[in-house]
């Protein structure tokens, strides 16, 4: 059972408040009576002093009036000799100090302080035989101090302060009393009751706290026993209720364990069948990237042989089929990395003069085999450069212009460029490509961004392709924060639009805006350099010996990675080809090797038909120098050969 300390009880506040109040009035009042009894103890001490002075007032004016100053010293001697006179003063008619004895009031000195104050009583001294001033002859003035009068009521006042005293001790004590015996100890009680209630015996019987009360403590011991049998009711309830409660959570509980177990199954399901997506797509890539580089590479080789003009148009035929083959094969593998979140946007210098051109170069021969016009439409506020992906923009780009260029058998096809929104940091922009094609019906806009969509399935036989380029473009303007839509109207056009949040360009000092001119490249550097290849395909080693040999290049082939680490141990190469999928021990072990065991610090270039592997953990630890995906492009292994020749190091892996 707890406790209340006596100072926190109700009846020790009650009691303080009340003897507060009792105290302040008390005071006052006994205040009132001290004040009365110091002033009817001054009246009677002036009447006193007026009695004394009255007795001697016809010696005194005799003794004035003759000049008799042993009569009047004499006189004066007397009254001092009385307890409540402190002083006399006497005064002629003229108001000229005649005699003073004890202590009078003295102008020229401060004022006592309240218990010697002085105060006095004075007798006018009249004369029959002086007609002047009618009789008057002088004055007497006799001095009492209010310590004379504290002293005559000090009893009284002392007698008053013991009473109420005695009256505050007395009150005190019975009020403590009485507030113990009718507030406090029912209350007391009431509260050991109420503590020795608890939930383990309230559902035994009920409980009913008992009082002989007739006041307040009986209304509240009612509604205690009240409040007693709501609980008891409530607490029945909520019994039931967590009984219920208990029963719901071991059977949600028991579907929830479930149900995250097939998640946990399905998750590892996706997992794999993910992993098997890409699997099976690298190894598509593979397999499908290797005889076409064949095709592509033989065509190449054989169109640099003088031939007659009608293999040529048939070489160009296979090698256009070849190359679109290709794009589709690409369209599908970029979707791949897209779809499954592989593809991260870079952020370097993106000039818009260099990548619109290159847009240009690359579009304009299909737009030129159409007869169509193509319009560039730039607004002047846009920067030249700003901080973005210039290959994803470009990817986006060409693919609008691309679709456009499809379906449009007429007109032009105009590009525009606009700022919509700019701050100090970054910049907004919405790029548009309209046609004069044959539009698109209101009902297939809705899917027209949809993977493997087009407007209608006449379209994918009139027009080809995919209908992935579209799906691509979607994902990496959303990659760029951006938002991609289409307007169309049937026979007239459509207009495909799309915004991109790019940072800001803060140039070098030796940046310029100038578009750059393109460089010529120095084939005669290859020259008499050692290369190795190592590749166990022998058609992609004739293409690679072909195209290396025909720039003067000393060509060394090796079939699988192992034979070129023995190969590599005796002779010196400037640098190396290699492949990744290859017998007995694959190219990026091959290559992780040459760096670590072998300390070969030229270039390694991997060339591969694997394009999923491009930029990936296992290339950057093998510290490969560079990438080229197959079929191989002649102009692009030239830069990249005159590129690592003229560096002579590692390098860092591109991607």
């Amino acid at each position: 059972m707890s406790h209340i300390s006596v100072k926190n009880s109700i009846s020790t506040k009650l009691l303080k408040l009340v003897f507060s109040i009792y105290f302040v009035l008390t005071f006052i009042g006994t205040t009132i009576q001290v004040i009365t009894e110091y002033q009817v103890a001054k009246q009677n001490i002036h009447s006193d002093l007026r009695f004394i002075g009255e007795t001697i007032e016809d010696g005194l004016t005799e003794a004035l009036w003759s000049f008799d100053d042993l009569q009047l010293s004499n006189i004066t001697k007397g009254m001092i000799s009385w307890p409540i006179v402190t002083g006399v003063s006497v005064v002629d008619g003229e108001n000229k100090l005649v005699l003073k004895k004890g202590h009078v009031e003295d102008k020229n000195q401060p004022a006592s302080d309240l218990f010697n104050r002085l105060y006095h009583v004075e007798l006018i001294l009249k004369k029959d035989e002086v007609e002047d001033n009618s009789g008057i002859i002088g004055s007497i003035k006799l001095y009492s101090s209010s310590a004379i009068t504290f002293e005559r009521v000090k009893l009284s006042i002392t007698i008053l302060v013991i009473n109420a005293v005695i009256k505050t001790i007395a009150l005190w004590v019975l009020f403590l009393w009485a507030f113990r015996l009718l507030l406090t100890r029912p209350l007391s009680k009431l509260s050991d009751e109420a503590e020795a209630i608890n939930a383990d015996h309230i559902e035994d019987k009920e409980i009913v706290i008992k009082t002989n009360e007739k006041n307040e403590i009986a209304l509240l011991v009612r509604a205690f026993n009240t409040m007693i049998k709501k609980w008891f009711l409530a607490t029945q309830e909520l019994n039931v209720l967590n009984d219920s409660l208990e029963k719901k959570v071991s059977h949600r509980t028991a579907e929830l364990e479930a149900s995250n177990q097939f998640l946990i199954e399905a998750k590892q399901q996706a997992e794999v069948a993910v992993k098997a997506k890409s699997d099976f797509l690298a190894n598509m890539s593979h397999e499908i990237r290797t005889p076409m580089n064949a095709i592509i590479g033989f065509s190449q080789l054989a169109t640099m042989r003088d031939a007659p003009d009608e293999i040529d148009d048939d070489l160009a035929m296979i090698s256009s089929s070849a190359n679109h083959l290709l794009g589709i094969i690409d369209d599908i593998l970029h979707f791949s990395k897209l779809d499954a979140g592989h593809v991260n946007l870079e952020k370097t210098e993106l000039n818009f003069n260099t990548d619109l051109k290159t847009v240009n170069d690359i579009v304009n021969i299909k737009v030129e085999e159409k007869n169509l016009k193509l319009i560039f439409n730039i607004s002047s506020d846009i920067p030249s450069s700003v901080l973005g992906d210039p290959l994803r923009f470009r990817q986006v780009l060409i693919n609008l212009i691309n679709n456009a260029v499809k379906f449009t058998s007429e007109g032009s096809i105009t590009v525009k460029m606009e700022m919509i929104e700019q701050n100090e940091a970054s910049i907004k922009l919405m790029v548009s490509v309209s046609d004069t094609g044959i539009g698109i019906p209101e009902e297939q806009v809705s899917h027209i961004f949809q993977s493997f969509k087009q407007a209608d399935a006449s379209s994918t036989r009139k027009y080809g392709g995919t209908g992935l380029g579209l799906a691509i473009s979607k994902h990496i303007v959303e990659l760029a924060q951006g938002e991609i839509g289409v307007t169309s109207q049937v026979g007239v056009g459509s207009s495909f639009y799309f915004t991109m949040v790019f940072d800001r360009w803060i140039p070098n000092e030796s940046s310029d805006d100038i578009t750059p001119v393109k460089e010529e490249i120095d084939l005669t550097i290859l020259n008499g350099k050692y290369i190795m290849v190592v590749d166990d395909q022998l058609t992609n080693q004739i293409i690679l010996r072909s195209l290396l040999e025909k720039n003067g290049v000393n060509v060394v082939v090796a079939n699988s990675g192992l034979e070129a680490l023995e190969k590599i141990s005796k002779q010196s190469f400037d640098m190396v080809l290699m492949d990744i999928q290859m017998p007995e021990m694959d190219g990026l072990t091959a290559t992780y090797k040459l760096r670590n065991e072998y300390a070969y610090s030229k270039p390694v270039i991997i060339v591969s038909a694997n394009v999923m592997v491009k930029g990936s953990d296992a290339v950057v630890n093998a510290q490969v120098t560079d990438f080229l995906t197959k079929p191989i492009d002649p102009d692009v292994l030239n830069k990249m050969l005159v590129k690592w020749i003229v560096h002579k190091c590692i390098g860092k892996t591109e991607e």
